[in-house]
């Protein structure tokens, strides 16, 4: 082997191991109670993975992230119930960070996110809070949601002033304003992608951001936001059987 060649190799086989360091590093952490699900956000590494081991009931707010950014918190499928008071799940300013498995109900907000970019939440259930299911607030940008379920709240999703968020494969139905909302105060609002969504009635939501040609359907809701010049011909608007939310 060439000297050249042998400084490549190495340089290589240094490159995996850094890599393979970092990996083996990340911890499993469990906690059983709010605090204690806070507390270990607030202490964990890059690359963590926090698991809740049990069901929750709280007053007040209950898992936040505090400044906890490049973590996955796992619910393994377990309940954060509250007393339709303050946060569920809350992160401010934090980035990088996934949430899966939960069901996030009876809050003021299921799970908020302010200012916090390129979150995934996946496998999410939000329903029976008294706002918001989900609310991304305050330039929230580039976060990825999907199978989420956030029905019997003020809003199913908020999304108010963030922009290139994906909104996949949603079930957001008998939400008492809007299954979906999307705030009409900032243009970037404008700038997401939602597809695949359920509303109430068990109609398709569409969201249009680009002049179309929408005809022939049947929708529980139709959202056009950047839409100018779009053609509408044989929709009809039908949501809720007992709630005028669309």
């Amino acid at each position: 082997m060439k000297r050249g060649e042998v400084i490549i190799y190495l340089s290589f086989v240094i490159l995996s191991v850094i890599i393979f360091s970092s990996l083996t590093n990340a911890a499993t952490r469990t906690c059983s109670s709010c605090g204690n699900c806070t507390a270990e956000i607030a202490t964990a590494a890059a690359g963590d993975v926090v698991q809740l081991n049990q069901s929750i009931n709280v007053s007040g707010i209950c898992v936040n992230f505090g400044g906890t950014s490049n973590i996955s918190f796992n619910c393994q499928s377990n309940v954060l119930g509250g007393d339709r008071t303050d946060y569920g799940i809350y992160l401010n300013s934090v980035n990088n960070n996934t949430i899966r498995n939960c069901n996030v109900s009876n809050f003021s907000y299921g799970i908020y996110l302010i200012s916090s970019n390129n979150n995934i939440l996946t496998n999410i259930t939000a329903n029976n809070n008294t706002n918001p299911g989900i609310y991304l607030s305050s330039n929230s940008n580039k976060n990825n949601l999907t199978n989420i379920i956030s029905n019997n709240n003020q809003y199913g999703i908020l999304l108010d002033t963030g922009s290139n968020n994906n909104i996949v494969n949603l079930t957001v139905q008998e939400n008492t304003l809007y299954d979906i909302m999307v705030s009409n105060t900032n243009q970037n609002s404008c700038n997401n992608n939602f597809s695949n969504i359920n509303g109430s009635g068990g109609r398709a939501i569409e969201f249009y951001n680009y002049s179309a040609v929408i005809q022939n359907k049947t929708l529980s809701q139709l959202i056009l936001c950047n839409a100018d010049y779009s053609s509408i011909n044989n929709v009809t608007i039908k949501s809720s059987g007992t709630l005028s939310n669309n």
